[in-house]
C-alpha cells in the first residue's frame, strides 16, 4: 500500500495582547532569566516550527488574498524582491498594498474596543480605519496617482487637525492669552503667528508622509513573502545549518556579511533657548509616533527570539539575559516649524560576565578582573550624518533628507575584544536607511550576524580563558 504523507499544516499563532503605546511610552518591564514571564513563547515556538517546515503565514495569507480576488501569483521561484522583473514587481507592489489594507482592517475589527486608552497614540492608518475611510499605503519614494494624492492630502490634513484636538497639552489656552503683560494687539499678533506655525507644521508633516510613505516593500526570500520576524527566524535556521555543515567538514563557518562599521561618536544637538508651546506639542507627537512604529514592527518579538534561541537564556542561570526598551528623543524645531530629528527607539539585549580589563597608571600597565556587559541594541533612529550610514546605502538619501534626519534601522553592539594582545571595549554601529531598497533584508541579516557573534556561547569561553590565565599568573607571581 502506498503511504501518503500529509502536507505540513501551518500552526496558527495564538492571539496575543498588544501592549499600549501611551504618552508615557511603551510600558514594558525588562525580561530577564530570573524574572521573565514570557507570554509570547508559545506563539514564537509555533512560528519557528512553521518556518522550519517552509511555511510562511504571510505568504499563505497573501496567496489566499490573490486567489479570492481572482488573480494569480507570478512565478517567484527562488527569487528575492530585487530579482523581480519590472512587471512582476509592479504587480506585487500593488496587490501587496491591497492585501495589507485587508489585513489591517481585519486586525482592527478583531481588536476593536479591546484596548481603549485616551492617552494611546493613534496613527494615520488607525484614524482612517476607525473613521470608516479608505486607507492608502504608500511605499518610500512612491509617486501616487493624482486622485490618490488628493485623497491622502485631504485625509492626512484632517488627521493632523484631529490629533491637535485630542492633545491634552492644547486643551488650555496658550499662556500668552492669560498673560497680563500682553496687550490685545500683542495677543492677536501671537495668535496669527501660531496659526501660521500650525499651517507650516502640518504642511511639513504631509510632505514627509507623501515622500517617505508608511510602508516598506515586501520582503521576499526564495519566492516566499514573509514578515520581518519570519525572515529573521529563517536566517537563524540557515546560519545554524551552515555552521553544522562546516563543522562536519572540519571547517568553521564565517559569514560573508561584514557590513561597513564604525565606532560610535555621539553628538548633542543644540536646542533653542526658549521653546514655544507648539514646539513641545510637535516633540511629543513625534515621540509617540516613533514608539508606536517600533512596537508595531514586532522588534520585541525579535528580541525574544534572540534571548531564548540564540543567547539561550534560562530561568535562574548565572548570567541572565535582559531585554529592555531603549530610546532617546532629541529634536531641534526651527522657527518655521521644520525639524532636525536625532531621536531613536528600540530594544536592548544584555548580559554581564567576568572578564579582564587592562588598567593604565602613567607608564604602568596591569590587568584587573571586573564584570563586563555585552549589549546589542536595535531599532529605528533618525540620522543626520551621512558617514554613519553603511557605505552601500549612502547614495539612497539626499542631502536635504540628511539635514532634517533620515529614518533608518540601526544596530549597535558593544563587546570586549582582544586586539594585538590587548583587551579593549569596542562599540560598532550599523545604520540602514528606510530609503535603501534592500533595507529590511540587510537589517535582518546584520542583526542575525551581530546576535550570533555576541552570543554567550561564543563570548564567555574566551573571557573565562582570560580570567583563568589572569588568576594563574597572579598565583605564580605571589609564589615568586
Amino acid at each position: 500500500m502506498q503511504q501518503i504523507e500529509r502536507a505540513p499544516q501551518p500552526n496558527q499563532p495564538i492571539k496575543r495582547l498588544v501592549a499600549l503605546v501611551t504618552r508615557r511610552g511603551i510600558q514594558e518591564r525588562p525580561l530577564t532569566g530570573t524574572t521573565r514571564q514570557n507570554p509570547l513563547s508559545r506563539e514564537l515556538d509555533m512560528l519557528e516550527q512553521n518556518v522550519k517546515q517552509g511555511i510562511f503565514l504571510e505568504h499563505e495569507s497573501y496567496t489566499k488574498f490573490l486567489t479570492q480576488s481572482g488573480r494569480t501569483m507570478p512565478d517567484l521561484s527562488g527569487k528575492s524582491y530585487e530579482d523581480l522583473t519590472q512587471p512582476d514587481k509592479a504587480f506585487i507592489d500593488q496587490t501587496y498594498k491591497e492585501y495589507l489594507v485587508q489585513k489591517y482592517t481585519q486586525e482592527y475589527n478583531a481588536n476593536r474596543g479591546k484596548h481603549s486608552d485616551s492617552q494611546s497614540y493613534v496613527s494615520y492608518r488607525e484614524y482612517l480605519l476607525q473613521s470608516g475611510m479608505r486607507y492608502t499605503p504608500i511605499y518610500n519614494g512612491e509617486t501616487l496617482s493624482e486622485p490618490d494624492r488628493e485623497y491622502v492630502t485631504q485625509t492626512y490634513m484632517e488627521y493632523l487637525v484631529w490629533l491637535d484636538k485630542r492633545n491634552p497639552s492644547l486643551e488650555n489656552p496658550p499662556a500668552w492669552m492669560t498673560n497680563p503683560l500682553y496687550t490685545q494687539e500683542d495677543k492677536e499678533r501671537l495668535n496669527q503667528w501660531s496659526a501660521r506655525f500650525d499651517k507650516k507644521w502640518r504642511e511639513r508633516r504631509l510632505e514627509e508622509h507623501l515622500k517617505n510613505g508608511d510602508t516598506l516593500s515586501p520582503t521576499i526570500k526564495d519566492g516566499k513573502i514573509m514578515t520581518e520576524t519570519e525572515y529573521f527566524i529563517l536566517l537563524l535556521q540557515e546560519t545554524r545549518r551552515l555552521e553544522l555543515e562546516a563543522l562536519a567538514r572540519g571547517d568553521v563557518y564565517v559569514p560573508s556579511l561584514l557590513r561597513a562599521e564604525r565606532p560610535v561618536v555621539y553628538t548633542e544637538p543644540l536646542s533653542p533657548e526658549q521653546r514655544k508651546e507648539r514646539d513641545l506639542s510637535i516633540f511629543h507627537e513625534e515621540n509617540f509616533k516613533l514608539s508606536k512604529e517600533v512596537h508595531d514592527r514586532q522588534f520585541r518579538d525579535i528580541g525574544l527570539i534572540i534571548q531564548n534561541r540564540v543567547w539561550k537564556d534560562k530561568p535562574f542561570q548565572k548570567t541572565p539575559v535582559s531585554l529592555t526598551p531603549v530610546g532617546d528623543r532629541k529634536m531641534v524645531i526651527k522657527q518655521d516649524g521644520t525639524t532636525i530629528n536625532h531621536s531613536y527607539a528600540g530594544w536592548m539585549l544584555s548580559y554581564t560576565h567576568d572578564d579582564i580589563e587592562q588598567q593604565h597608571v602613567y607608564t604602568f600597565h596591569y590587568d584587573k578582573q571586573i564584570p563586563k556587559t555585552e549589549t546589542l541594541c536595535y531599532g529605528i533612529e533618525y540620522v543626520t550624518d551621512r558617514s554613519h550610514i553603511i557605505s552601500e546605502a549612502q547614495e539612497s538619501v539626499t542631502d536635504e533628507d540628511v539635514a532634517s534626519g533620515v529614518k533608518a534601522y540601526f544596530i549597535e553592539n558593544t563587546s570586549t575584544v582582544e586586539v594585538g594582545g590587548k583587551i579593549v571595549p569596542m562599540t560598532l554601529r550599523y545604520v540602514i536607511p528606510f530609503a535603501y531598497a534592500d533595507a529590511t533584508r540587510v537589517f535582518c541579516e546584520q542583526l542575525c550576524y551581530s546576535a550570533k557573534s555576541l552570543s554567550p556561547d561564543k563570548v564567555q569561553p574566551q573571557a573565562k580563558q582570560r580570567v583563568k590565565s589572569y588568576r594563574r599568573n597572579g598565583y605564580y607571581a605571589a609564589a615568586a
